[in-house]
């Protein structure tokens, strides 16, 4: 009871403080000038703020200069944080107050260059919620005390040198779609949402105003529709993008193509989330750019063929032309899809599931008019014979680690490199661990990419000393050529064993929290890739010691290459005494 009366005063004589003085008329010619006033927006346009959620700390100045006191209980009566909201353009501000203080204040207001806000009171919390122009705004904040029946005003403004983000809002990746009238609405389904947090996001489809028949585009013109996207902690982003729907192209008789077989380039323009840059690269590995056109009755269809190369790594494909799934003739031996288009200026996209990324990617293809040329003699124009098939020979070892190889189980059979030893031997014991690892990279994708082909969980070996890490990748027809970094310098490994299925690599680290990079070529994509692997030391576990090696007590083991050379001397020596004695 003592307490809250002491607190019930404390807060009165704050109270008191705050108001004493305050007996002029407000003065306003302290609020920002325009020119301030530009500033702040440039700032705000230079900063580019998403939407989502931030935290930022806050300055507060009393409405009567050089009131120490005031400035002080200004400071008091509002917490330093200020929580931020960016929401399809606007900007929210909450402004918490002081939990001792706020029982005595009413009608709180709040302005910015004369213009009174909108506020939302949250008495449970202790704060409002106002619109702003920018997260830089001047705010006046007004209010009545209670036990004085008087208003004390301040200003206050955000440090944006402290602003710090707590979620960031998905984004909604397009600007706007362009379509015919027939166009399938399909073609909404492939638009995703992108989250810093939670990488890619479905989207929904909140209002759609553009005329549709049987799942097909009806009427041309300019509409709208709503889309939305939820991430993992509630925030929602919302936009509306607008849908150009042309009209059906009718072709003239005079521009139809006469009957018979032609070849034609094509272009292609990866259409996914991501780099585009890496899309189009790989689009452009995956599919020759010699197409062919079959025109029989004024029909039209198109073959187009993959590269030797890349087709092992695709799944399904599909393909939509003007926006419509169209049928799918396809022939594996000769790696190619054939289907039906009305004109060869279609709009043709072609989606294939890639097996080594487990997703599904789409390219759109352009036929280039200008290249068509008719096919005669018995010449089909497919002269790029050349692709041949993939070297997909797992990684070899750069500097392999002689001595280290012949003590594991391995597969790669006969081994040059087993060790001699003398009769005077020692054992040798190491100890056997397991680990877990985890798989960084700079995007999502990469990461799940890289967590597909790499086993959690690795094997550590500590022998004399060292320590070793063996890590497991599978998918061995992907990938080639290895490279391991560790802590930023490049390291000889050792190929444990090597089958169909998977490869191990063996190399030493100095101790489990060293940084491991690695790099290897993937085939599907035709570049080279890296990611990092971390072991998490909180996973070690000990599974048992084993016997190493047996080595000689007065050296080191005698390998086998060394045992040819001292062979070789030997014969030499042999013959050099043989031909003294003649």
């Amino acid at each position: 009871m003592l307490k809250n009366n002491l607190k019930i005063a404390t807060a009165i004589a704050l109270a008191t403080t705050i108001i004493w003085g305050n007996t002029a008329s407000i003065v306003m010619a302290d609020v920002a000038s325009p020119n301030e006033n530009n500033t702040v927006i440039s700032k705000s346009v230079k900063q580019e703020i998403n939407d989502g959620i931030y935290k930022v700390k806050n300055k507060t100045a009393y409405i009567q200069p050089g009131n120490e006191t005031g400035e002080s209980m200004a400071r008091n009566a509002l917490n330093e944080v200020t929580e931020v909201e960016v929401k399809e353009g606007k900007t929210f501000l909450t402004l918490s107050f002081n939990k001792d203080l706020y029982q005595f204040m009413k009608n709180i207001r709040a302005s910015v260059d004369g213009k009174q806000l909108e506020v939302v009171e949250d008495k449970e919390n202790k704060s409002i919620k106002v619109e702003v122009p920018s997260i830089e705004s001047k705010l006046l904040v007004e209010m009545n005390i209670v036990i004085m029946g008087r208003d004390v005003h301040f200003y206050m403004t955000n440090d944006m040198s402290t602003l710090e983000t707590i979620n960031e809002a998905p984004v909604i990746d397009v600007a706007e779609i362009t379509t015919k009238v027939g166009g399938n609405t399909d073609i909404l389904t492939n638009i995703k949402a992108m989250d810093k947090e939670d990488g890619e996001l479905s989207v929904k489809i909140l209002e759609n105003n553009v005329p549709v028949k049987n799942n097909l585009f009806d009427k041309a013109g300019e509409y709208t529709i709503k889309f939305s996207a939820e991430d993992s902690k509630g925030l929602v982003t919302i936009k509306t993008v607008k849908v150009k729907v042309n009209e059906k192209e009718i072709i003239e008789e005079s521009e139809k193509i006469k009957d018979g077989s032609y070849s034609i380039k094509n272009s292609v323009s990866y259409v996914g989330q991501g780099n585009a840059s890496i899309g189009n690269d790989m689009a452009r590995k995956a599919l020759e750019e010699k197409s062919f056109l079959d025109v029989k009755n004024g029909e039209t269809r198109v073959t187009l063929k993959f590269t030797a190369e890349q087709y092992q790594f695709i799944g399904d494909i599909k393909i939509s032309v003007d926006g419509n799934e169209v049928l799918v003739e396809r022939n594996d031996a000769e790696r190619s899809v054939k289907f039906k288009v009305p004109s060869i200026d279609s709009e043709i996209v072609v989606s294939t599931f890639v097996t080594m990324m487990n997703r599904e990617v789409s390219f759109k293809t352009t036929l280039l008019s200008d290249t068509l040329e008719a096919i005669t003699n018995g010449n089909d124009g497919n002269t790029d014979n050349n692709q041949g098939g993939s070297n997909n020979s797992g990684g070899t070892a750069t500097g392999d680690n002689n001595g280290q190889n012949n003590n594991e189980q391995s597969n790669n059979g006969g081994n040059s490199n087993t060790n001699v030893t003398t009769p005077n031997k020692e054992v040798v014991k190491g100890k056997l661990y397991t680990i877990e690892n985890k798989v960084t990279h700079e995007s999502q994708t990469g990461v799940d990419m890289a967590r597909k082909y790499l086993n959690k969980v690795s094997d550590i070996k500590e022998v004399n000393g060292k320590t070793y890490v063996t890590l497991t990748f599978t998918g061995v027809d992907f990938m080639k050529d290895y490279q391991i970094y560790v802590n930023g310098n490049k390291v000889a490994y050792t190929v444990v064993s090597k089958n169909s299925t998977e490869i191990k690599l063996k190399f030493e680290i100095p101790n489990v929290d060293a940084k491991i990079k690695v790099k290897t070529y993937v085939v599907p994509m035709s570049r080279e890739v890296e990611f990092g692997v971390e072991l998490l030391k909180d996973t070690l576990k000990f599974v048992k010691e084993y016997k190493v090696d047996e080595l000689p007590k007065t050296g080191s083991p005698i390998s086998g290459g060394l045992m040819a050379q001292m062979g070789t001397m030997m014969l030499g020596a042999s013959a050099l005494l043989s031909r003294r004695k003649k």
